[in-house]
Protein backbone atom coordinates (compact mmCIF):
# COMPACT_ATOMS: atom_id res chain seq x y z
CA UNK A 1 0.00 0.00 0.00
CA UNK A 2 1.16 3.15 -0.96
CA UNK A 3 1.69 6.35 1.38
CA UNK A 4 -0.07 9.69 0.12
CA UNK A 5 -1.28 12.84 1.19
CA UNK A 6 -5.03 13.13 0.92
CA UNK A 7 -8.16 11.63 2.43
CA UNK A 8 -7.77 8.17 3.62
CA UNK A 9 -11.70 7.36 4.28
CA UNK A 10 -12.44 5.22 7.64
CA UNK A 11 -13.05 1.74 6.90
CA UNK A 12 -16.16 1.42 9.02
CA UNK A 13 -18.93 4.27 10.29
CA UNK A 14 -17.82 6.37 12.88
CA UNK A 15 -19.77 5.70 16.54
CA UNK A 16 -22.14 8.38 17.59
CA UNK A 17 -19.84 9.19 20.33
CA UNK A 18 -16.75 10.43 18.33
CA UNK A 19 -18.92 11.77 15.77
CA UNK A 20 -20.45 14.30 18.58
CA UNK A 21 -16.90 15.35 19.68
CA UNK A 22 -15.75 16.03 15.72
CA UNK A 23 -19.01 17.97 15.60
CA UNK A 24 -18.53 19.95 19.09
CA UNK A 25 -15.07 20.97 17.65
CA UNK A 26 -16.60 22.06 14.15
CA UNK A 27 -18.74 24.14 15.68
CA UNK A 28 -16.32 25.81 17.85
CA UNK A 29 -13.82 25.91 14.83
CA UNK A 30 -11.45 23.87 15.50
CA UNK A 31 -10.09 20.30 14.14
CA UNK A 32 -8.13 17.61 15.71
CA UNK A 33 -4.72 16.99 14.18
CA UNK A 34 -2.40 13.92 14.74
CA UNK A 35 1.36 13.78 14.10
CA UNK A 36 3.21 10.92 13.06
CA UNK A 37 7.51 10.16 12.98
CA UNK A 38 9.97 7.75 11.53
CA UNK A 39 8.81 5.01 8.93
CA UNK A 40 6.84 5.71 6.35
CA UNK A 41 7.99 9.33 6.59
CA UNK A 42 5.75 10.29 9.57
CA UNK A 43 3.21 13.36 8.38
CA UNK A 44 0.39 15.18 9.44
CA UNK A 45 -3.30 13.66 9.50
CA UNK A 46 -6.54 15.79 10.33
CA UNK A 47 -9.28 14.08 11.60
CA UNK A 48 -12.72 14.03 9.24
CA UNK A 49 -15.90 12.32 10.15
CA UNK A 50 -15.31 10.75 6.39
CA UNK A 51 -11.56 9.66 7.49
CA UNK A 52 -7.97 10.60 7.88
CA UNK A 53 -6.99 14.09 5.72
CA UNK A 54 -3.09 13.65 4.88
CA UNK A 55 -1.59 17.21 4.87
CA UNK A 56 1.76 16.18 4.03
CA UNK A 57 4.42 13.85 4.89
CA UNK A 58 7.15 15.24 6.97
CA UNK A 59 8.48 13.17 9.57
CA UNK A 60 7.08 15.32 13.18
CA UNK A 61 7.20 14.62 16.62
CA UNK A 62 5.78 17.41 19.36
CA UNK A 63 2.79 20.16 17.80
CA UNK A 64 1.36 23.21 19.41
CA UNK A 65 -0.97 26.55 18.78
CA UNK A 66 -0.86 29.51 20.44
CA UNK A 67 -4.00 30.72 18.59
CA UNK A 68 -2.34 32.94 16.49
CA UNK A 69 0.80 30.62 15.48
CA UNK A 70 1.18 26.85 14.80
CA UNK A 71 4.60 25.55 15.54
CA UNK A 72 5.62 21.54 15.10
CA UNK A 73 9.14 19.44 15.47
CA UNK A 74 10.48 18.42 12.84
CA UNK A 75 11.97 14.90 13.35
CA UNK A 76 15.32 14.49 12.23
CA UNK A 77 16.45 11.03 13.49
CA UNK A 78 14.51 8.61 10.87
CA UNK A 79 12.33 7.24 14.45
CA UNK A 80 15.45 5.61 16.19
CA UNK A 81 17.58 7.28 18.81
CA UNK A 82 19.72 9.84 17.84
CA UNK A 83 23.25 12.06 19.26
CA UNK A 84 22.84 14.96 16.86
CA UNK A 85 23.17 18.38 18.87
CA UNK A 86 20.68 20.43 17.04
CA UNK A 87 17.43 20.16 15.98
CA UNK A 88 14.80 21.65 13.82
CA UNK A 89 11.32 23.23 14.18
CA UNK A 90 8.33 24.84 11.71
CA UNK A 91 6.30 27.81 12.71
CA UNK A 92 2.68 28.58 11.05
CA UNK A 93 0.73 31.47 10.67
CA UNK A 94 -2.76 31.34 8.76
CA UNK A 95 -1.35 32.59 5.54
CA UNK A 96 1.30 28.99 5.46
CA UNK A 97 4.50 28.55 6.44
CA UNK A 98 6.55 31.79 8.10
CA UNK A 99 9.87 30.30 9.36
CA UNK A 100 12.31 26.99 9.03
CA UNK A 101 14.76 27.15 11.81
CA UNK A 102 17.81 25.04 12.87
CA UNK A 103 18.39 25.11 16.28
CA UNK A 104 22.07 23.77 17.34
CA UNK A 105 22.75 22.87 21.04
CA UNK A 106 19.59 20.56 21.12
CA UNK A 107 18.79 17.12 19.62
CA UNK A 108 15.72 14.79 19.01
CA UNK A 109 13.22 17.35 19.71
CA UNK A 110 10.07 15.85 20.98
CA UNK A 111 7.33 18.21 22.97
CA UNK A 112 7.07 22.10 22.35
CA UNK A 113 4.73 24.54 24.10
CA UNK A 114 3.64 27.83 23.98
CA UNK A 115 4.14 29.63 27.17
CA UNK A 116 3.27 33.38 26.26
CA UNK A 117 5.51 34.85 23.50
CA UNK A 118 7.81 31.94 23.82
CA UNK A 119 8.00 28.15 22.84
CA UNK A 120 9.57 25.17 25.65
CA UNK A 121 11.12 22.56 23.93
CA UNK A 122 12.33 18.99 25.26
CA UNK A 123 15.48 18.39 24.16
CA UNK A 124 15.43 14.62 24.44
CA UNK A 125 19.27 13.54 23.31
CA UNK A 126 20.15 16.28 25.97
CA UNK A 127 17.87 15.35 28.76
CA UNK A 128 16.86 19.05 28.72
CA UNK A 129 14.08 21.45 28.42
CA UNK A 130 14.67 24.62 27.10
CA UNK A 131 12.84 27.94 25.86
CA UNK A 132 13.53 29.61 22.43
CA UNK A 133 13.04 33.05 22.03
CA UNK A 134 13.27 35.18 18.89
CA UNK A 135 16.35 37.42 19.07
CA UNK A 136 17.14 40.59 16.86
CA UNK A 137 16.69 39.63 13.50
CA UNK A 138 14.51 36.55 14.44
CA UNK A 139 17.79 34.51 15.18
CA UNK A 140 16.77 32.12 17.62
CA UNK A 141 18.30 32.29 21.06
CA UNK A 142 17.75 29.21 23.51
CA UNK A 143 18.07 29.14 27.30
CA UNK A 144 18.47 26.40 29.08
CA UNK A 145 15.32 25.86 32.03
CA UNK A 146 15.75 22.17 33.33
CA UNK A 147 18.36 19.68 32.44
CA UNK A 148 18.45 16.04 34.65
CA UNK A 149 22.70 16.59 34.59
CA UNK A 150 23.63 13.65 32.40
CA UNK A 151 23.96 15.54 29.16
CA UNK A 152 22.64 12.12 27.63
CA UNK A 153 19.19 10.28 26.90
CA UNK A 154 19.35 8.83 30.18
CA UNK A 155 16.06 9.73 31.83
CA UNK A 156 13.99 10.22 28.66
CA UNK A 157 12.49 13.34 29.26
CA UNK A 158 9.66 14.00 26.60
CA UNK A 159 6.64 15.68 27.36
CA UNK A 160 6.18 18.86 29.27
CA UNK A 161 2.91 20.88 29.41
CA UNK A 162 1.34 24.06 32.02
CA UNK A 163 -0.63 23.42 34.79
CA UNK A 164 -1.85 26.98 35.25
CA UNK A 165 2.23 28.96 35.44
CA UNK A 166 3.54 25.39 36.73
CA UNK A 167 5.80 23.36 34.36
CA UNK A 168 5.33 20.11 34.70
CA UNK A 169 7.00 16.84 32.70
CA UNK A 170 6.96 13.54 32.05
CA UNK A 171 9.94 11.02 32.30
CA UNK A 172 10.52 7.45 31.49
CA UNK A 173 12.95 7.24 34.98
CA UNK A 174 14.40 9.96 37.66
CA UNK A 175 17.26 11.88 37.38
CA UNK A 176 19.13 8.81 40.05
CA UNK A 177 20.47 5.49 39.73
CA UNK A 178 20.27 3.78 36.55
CA UNK A 179 19.48 4.83 32.63
CA UNK A 180 15.92 4.21 31.51
CA UNK A 181 17.65 1.64 28.88
CA UNK A 182 19.02 -0.19 31.51
CA UNK A 183 15.93 -0.23 34.03
CA UNK A 184 14.07 -1.92 31.49
CA UNK A 185 16.48 -4.52 31.00
CA UNK A 186 16.71 -5.59 34.13
CA UNK A 187 12.76 -5.77 34.82
CA UNK A 188 11.90 -2.44 36.04
CA UNK A 189 9.29 -0.89 34.16
CA UNK A 190 7.22 1.09 35.82
CA UNK A 191 9.68 3.96 37.07
CA UNK A 192 8.33 6.53 35.03
CA UNK A 193 7.09 9.64 36.69
CA UNK A 194 5.12 12.86 36.32
CA UNK A 195 7.25 15.84 37.61
CA UNK A 196 7.27 19.98 38.40
CA UNK A 197 9.94 21.09 36.77
CA UNK A 198 11.27 23.96 39.14
CA UNK A 199 10.43 21.96 42.46
CA UNK A 200 11.82 18.20 41.17
CA UNK A 201 8.64 17.23 43.32
CA UNK A 202 7.15 13.91 42.12
CA UNK A 203 3.47 14.46 41.27
CA UNK A 204 2.49 10.65 39.88
CA UNK A 205 4.74 8.15 40.28
CA UNK A 206 4.75 4.17 39.00
CA UNK A 207 4.46 4.80 35.12
CA UNK A 208 5.84 3.17 32.63
CA UNK A 209 6.93 4.88 29.73
CA UNK A 210 4.51 7.53 30.49
CA UNK A 211 3.60 10.67 27.57
CA UNK A 212 1.27 13.57 27.03
CA UNK A 213 0.36 14.75 30.68
CA UNK A 214 -3.42 16.45 30.71
CA UNK A 215 -5.17 17.90 33.19
CA UNK A 216 -8.87 16.50 33.96
CA UNK A 217 -11.16 16.99 37.27
CA UNK A 218 -8.41 17.66 39.39
CA UNK A 219 -5.87 14.94 38.19
CA UNK A 220 -4.09 14.20 35.67
CA UNK A 221 -4.71 11.91 32.34
CA UNK A 222 -1.42 10.62 31.08
CA UNK A 223 -0.17 8.41 28.22
CA UNK A 224 1.29 5.22 29.77
CA UNK A 225 3.03 3.48 26.36
CA UNK A 226 4.69 0.65 28.26
CA UNK A 227 1.53 -0.44 29.94
CA UNK A 228 -0.26 0.04 26.65
CA UNK A 229 -2.63 2.08 28.60
CA UNK A 230 -4.24 5.41 29.38
CA UNK A 231 -3.28 5.92 33.14
CA UNK A 232 -5.95 7.96 35.57
CA UNK A 233 -4.47 9.85 38.11
CA UNK A 234 -6.88 11.11 40.33
CA UNK A 235 -7.05 14.01 42.86
CA UNK A 236 -6.83 11.52 46.29
CA UNK A 237 -3.83 10.36 44.51
CA UNK A 238 -5.18 6.69 43.19
CA UNK A 239 -3.52 5.56 40.21
CA UNK A 240 -5.98 3.50 37.72
CA UNK A 241 -5.19 2.32 33.79
CA UNK A 242 -7.45 2.00 30.96
CA UNK A 243 -5.90 -0.47 28.42
CA UNK A 244 -5.29 1.02 25.05
CA UNK A 245 -3.93 -2.09 23.07
CA UNK A 246 -1.04 -0.35 21.69
CA UNK A 247 2.49 1.70 22.39
CA UNK A 248 -0.09 5.11 23.61
CA UNK A 249 2.10 8.43 23.12
CA UNK A 250 -0.57 10.67 21.71
CA UNK A 251 -3.19 12.13 24.30
CA UNK A 252 -5.60 14.84 23.63
CA UNK A 253 -8.73 15.42 26.54
CA UNK A 254 -11.90 16.93 25.53
CA UNK A 255 -14.60 16.93 27.95
CA UNK A 256 -15.48 13.39 29.15
CA UNK A 257 -13.22 12.18 26.38
CA UNK A 258 -10.05 11.01 25.71
CA UNK A 259 -8.77 10.91 22.21
CA UNK A 260 -5.78 8.17 21.87
CA UNK A 261 -3.17 7.15 19.38
CA UNK A 262 -1.71 4.03 19.95
CA UNK A 263 1.40 2.61 17.91
CA UNK A 264 2.29 -0.55 17.31
CA UNK A 265 3.73 -2.17 20.39
CA UNK A 266 6.99 -1.64 20.72
CA UNK A 267 9.79 -4.64 21.22
CA UNK A 268 13.34 -4.12 20.13
CA UNK A 269 13.74 -2.17 16.97
CA UNK A 270 16.88 -2.74 16.75
CA UNK A 271 17.00 -6.32 15.94
CA UNK A 272 19.59 -8.11 12.91
CA UNK A 273 18.12 -11.27 10.82
CA UNK A 274 19.25 -12.20 7.23
CA UNK A 275 16.80 -10.88 4.86
CA UNK A 276 15.26 -14.16 3.96
CA UNK A 277 14.25 -14.72 7.14
CA UNK A 278 12.29 -11.31 7.57
CA UNK A 279 8.70 -12.44 7.93
CA UNK A 280 7.75 -8.95 9.44
CA UNK A 281 4.30 -7.42 8.25
CA UNK A 282 3.73 -3.87 8.27
CA UNK A 283 1.03 -2.46 11.00
CA UNK A 284 -0.26 0.47 11.33
CA UNK A 285 -1.38 2.95 13.81
CA UNK A 286 -4.70 3.51 15.71
CA UNK A 287 -6.93 6.52 17.00
CA UNK A 288 -8.89 5.26 20.02
CA UNK A 289 -11.61 6.83 21.95
CA UNK A 290 -11.66 6.68 25.53
CA UNK A 291 -14.82 7.65 28.00
CA UNK A 292 -13.02 8.50 30.79
CA UNK A 293 -15.94 8.40 33.08
CA UNK A 294 -16.86 4.63 32.94
CA UNK A 295 -12.69 3.96 32.28
CA UNK A 296 -13.08 1.74 28.46
CA UNK A 297 -12.70 2.63 25.25
CA UNK A 298 -15.17 3.52 22.79
CA UNK A 299 -13.96 3.19 19.59
CA UNK A 300 -10.92 2.17 17.62
CA UNK A 301 -9.95 2.46 13.92
CA UNK A 302 -6.44 2.93 11.84
CA UNK A 303 -4.53 5.64 11.29
CA UNK A 304 -2.18 5.90 7.78
CA UNK A 305 0.64 6.13 9.67
CA UNK A 306 3.15 3.66 11.89
CA UNK A 307 4.49 5.95 14.37
CA UNK A 308 2.28 8.69 16.40
CA UNK A 309 3.74 10.94 18.70
CA UNK A 310 0.91 13.68 19.06
CA UNK A 311 -2.87 14.53 19.09
CA UNK A 312 -3.85 18.23 19.59
CA UNK A 313 -6.58 20.59 18.53
CA UNK A 314 -5.83 23.56 16.46
CA UNK A 315 -8.08 26.35 15.21
CA UNK A 316 -9.01 26.06 11.76
CA UNK A 317 -7.48 29.32 10.36
CA UNK A 318 -4.61 28.02 11.03
CA UNK A 319 -5.24 24.38 9.85
CA UNK A 320 -5.52 26.33 6.62
CA UNK A 321 -2.02 27.66 7.23
CA UNK A 322 -0.74 24.06 7.83
CA UNK A 323 -2.22 23.06 4.52
CA UNK A 324 -0.82 26.16 2.58
CA UNK A 325 2.29 25.40 4.50
CA UNK A 326 2.54 22.04 2.95
CA UNK A 327 3.04 23.43 -0.41
CA UNK A 328 5.59 25.59 0.37
CA UNK A 329 9.16 25.08 -1.00
CA UNK A 330 10.86 24.21 2.01
CA UNK A 331 8.89 21.77 3.52
CA UNK A 332 8.34 20.18 0.02
CA UNK A 333 12.45 19.75 0.12
CA UNK A 334 12.28 18.16 3.17
CA UNK A 335 9.69 15.69 2.26
CA UNK A 336 11.35 15.01 -1.02
CA UNK A 337 14.52 14.34 0.60
CA UNK A 338 12.84 11.91 2.95
CA UNK A 339 10.72 9.93 0.96
CA UNK A 340 10.97 10.19 -2.99
CA UNK A 341 14.97 10.24 -3.23
CA UNK A 342 15.12 7.04 -1.01
CA UNK A 343 11.94 5.22 -1.66
CA UNK A 344 10.84 5.38 -5.25
CA UNK A 345 7.44 4.08 -6.87
CA UNK A 346 7.12 -0.07 -5.67
CA UNK A 347 5.13 -2.01 -3.77
CA UNK A 348 6.59 -1.06 -0.34
CA UNK A 349 7.99 2.37 -0.26
CA UNK A 350 9.06 1.75 3.45
CA UNK A 351 11.87 -1.24 2.72
CA UNK A 352 14.74 0.62 1.63
CA UNK A 353 16.88 -1.74 -0.84
CA UNK A 354 19.23 -4.39 1.26
CA UNK A 355 23.04 -3.43 0.57
CA UNK A 356 24.59 -5.44 -0.86
CA UNK A 357 27.47 -7.56 1.22
CA UNK A 358 30.67 -5.83 -0.99
CA UNK A 359 29.28 -1.93 -0.28
CA UNK A 360 28.76 -3.06 3.45
CA UNK A 361 32.17 -1.77 4.53
CA UNK A 362 32.72 1.58 6.51
CA UNK A 363 36.18 3.11 8.32
CA UNK A 364 35.03 4.00 11.97
CA UNK A 365 37.03 6.05 14.35
CA UNK A 366 35.51 6.31 18.25
CA UNK A 367 35.85 8.51 21.62
CA UNK A 368 34.91 6.08 24.15
CA UNK A 369 35.89 6.75 27.63
CA UNK A 370 38.01 4.82 30.28
CA UNK A 371 35.85 4.12 32.72
CA UNK A 372 32.09 4.63 33.19
CA UNK A 373 29.06 3.87 35.85
CA UNK A 374 27.20 1.17 36.26
CA UNK A 375 23.95 1.33 34.68
CA UNK A 376 24.17 4.80 32.85
CA UNK A 377 24.18 6.07 29.73
CA UNK A 378 27.11 7.59 28.18
CA UNK A 379 28.03 9.35 25.11
CA UNK A 380 30.61 8.16 22.11
CA UNK A 381 31.73 10.60 19.50
CA UNK A 382 31.60 8.19 16.20
CA UNK A 383 33.57 9.64 13.14
CA UNK A 384 32.58 6.90 10.34
CA UNK A 385 33.62 6.88 6.49
CA UNK A 386 31.21 5.26 3.93
CA UNK A 387 33.97 3.13 2.04
CA UNK A 388 31.13 1.31 -0.38
CA UNK A 389 29.19 2.47 -3.46
CA UNK A 390 25.51 3.10 -1.79
CA UNK A 391 24.42 6.16 0.27
CA UNK A 392 23.55 5.17 4.11
CA UNK A 393 20.77 6.28 5.66
CA UNK A 394 18.60 5.70 8.65
CA UNK A 395 15.45 5.31 6.54
CA UNK A 396 12.98 2.97 5.98
CA UNK A 397 12.72 -0.34 7.28
CA UNK A 398 16.35 -1.91 6.52
CA UNK A 399 17.59 1.64 8.72
CA UNK A 400 21.40 1.40 8.27
CA UNK A 401 22.34 2.29 12.36
CA UNK A 402 25.42 2.63 14.52
CA UNK A 403 25.04 -0.73 16.79
CA UNK A 404 26.83 -1.46 19.80
CA UNK A 405 27.07 -4.64 21.82
CA UNK A 406 29.33 -5.61 25.20
CA UNK A 407 30.75 -9.16 25.57
CA UNK A 408 31.99 -11.28 22.52
CA UNK A 409 31.83 -10.63 18.84
CA UNK A 410 28.92 -13.19 19.00
CA UNK A 411 27.09 -11.10 21.71
CA UNK A 412 23.46 -9.47 20.07
CA UNK A 413 23.52 -5.90 19.27
CA UNK A 414 22.20 -3.95 22.74
CA UNK A 415 21.09 -0.66 21.17
CA UNK A 416 21.33 1.64 17.83
CA UNK A 417 22.10 5.66 17.30
CA UNK A 418 20.40 6.71 13.54
CA UNK A 419 22.70 8.49 11.15
CA UNK A 420 21.75 12.30 11.49
CA UNK A 421 21.85 12.53 7.99
CA UNK A 422 22.19 10.56 4.66
CA UNK A 423 25.71 9.72 4.19
CA UNK A 424 26.99 9.28 0.00
CA UNK A 425 29.68 6.99 -1.23
CA UNK A 426 33.46 8.68 0.30
CA UNK A 427 31.42 11.15 2.34
CA UNK A 428 32.30 11.42 6.33
CA UNK A 429 29.74 11.75 9.36
CA UNK A 430 30.27 12.78 12.65
CA UNK A 431 27.77 11.89 15.63
CA UNK A 432 27.27 11.39 18.95
CA UNK A 433 26.29 7.79 19.73
CA UNK A 434 24.52 7.12 23.43
CA UNK A 435 25.53 3.74 25.05
CA UNK A 436 24.20 2.51 27.85
CA UNK A 437 26.55 0.23 30.65
CA UNK A 438 26.14 -2.44 32.32
CA UNK A 439 25.54 -2.80 35.38
CA UNK A 440 28.34 -5.51 36.39
CA UNK A 441 31.60 -3.89 37.51
CA UNK A 442 34.78 -4.62 35.92
CA UNK A 443 36.21 -4.40 32.38
CA UNK A 444 33.89 -5.17 29.71
CA UNK A 445 34.74 -5.28 26.15
CA UNK A 446 32.34 -2.81 23.82
CA UNK A 447 32.23 -3.01 20.19
CA UNK A 448 30.96 0.04 18.17
CA UNK A 449 29.97 -0.89 14.67
CA UNK A 450 27.14 -0.03 11.53
CA UNK A 451 24.43 -2.10 10.49
CA UNK A 452 21.46 -2.30 8.21
CA UNK A 453 18.75 -3.47 9.86
CA UNK A 454 17.52 -7.31 9.04
CA UNK A 455 20.35 -7.03 6.70
CA UNK A 456 23.53 -7.31 8.50
CA UNK A 457 27.00 -6.30 9.98
CA UNK A 458 29.54 -4.00 7.82
CA UNK A 459 33.00 -4.34 7.97
CA UNK A 460 35.07 -2.05 9.75
CA UNK A 461 33.93 -2.06 13.63
CA UNK A 462 35.78 -0.78 16.65
CA UNK A 463 36.36 -2.42 19.85
CA UNK A 464 37.51 -0.99 23.25
CA UNK A 465 37.55 -2.52 26.60
CA UNK A 466 36.04 -0.30 29.50
CA UNK A 467 36.49 -0.05 33.05
CA UNK A 468 32.59 -0.07 34.51
CA UNK A 469 32.48 1.69 38.02
CA UNK A 470 29.80 1.58 41.03
CA UNK A 471 28.13 5.08 41.40
CA UNK A 472 29.69 6.60 44.86
CA UNK A 473 26.91 6.02 47.25
CA UNK A 474 24.79 4.00 44.94
CA UNK A 475 23.08 0.75 46.28
CA UNK A 476 20.43 -0.99 44.14
CA UNK A 477 19.10 1.97 41.65
CA UNK A 478 15.95 2.97 41.24
CA UNK A 479 14.79 -0.20 43.31
CA UNK A 480 10.72 -0.35 43.79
Amino acid sequence: MRYSAGLHRHSTPLSRQFLALLNDLDSSGQTLVVTSFGLGGGGLGLVTPEGIDVVDRVSTKGIDSSGELVIRAVDSTGGVRSGSRWGEIATYDRHGLLRLERLDGVGDLHDVIFDGDTVLLVSTATDSIVRLRQGPGLVPQLEVVYESGTGVDSTHLNCIALDGAELVATSFTTARGWSWRTNLRNGVTNDGQLFAVETGKTLVEGLARPHSPQRWRDGWVIANAGDQSVAVAAADGSLSSIPCGGFCRALQVCADFAVAATSPPRVSQNMVTPQSETTETFQWSSLVLIDLVKGHVVEEFGLPFVEIYDVAVIDDDLVTGLRRGASASALRLLERAAIEQFWPEREDPTAVDPIAEADRIVSLATQVPDSVVAGSTFAVEVDMVNEGSATLASLGQNRVLIGWWWGEPSSPMRGGCGLISPVLAGESLTLTCQVDAPIDLGMHRLTIGVVQERVGWFEGAVVTVVNVEELAGNTEPNEK
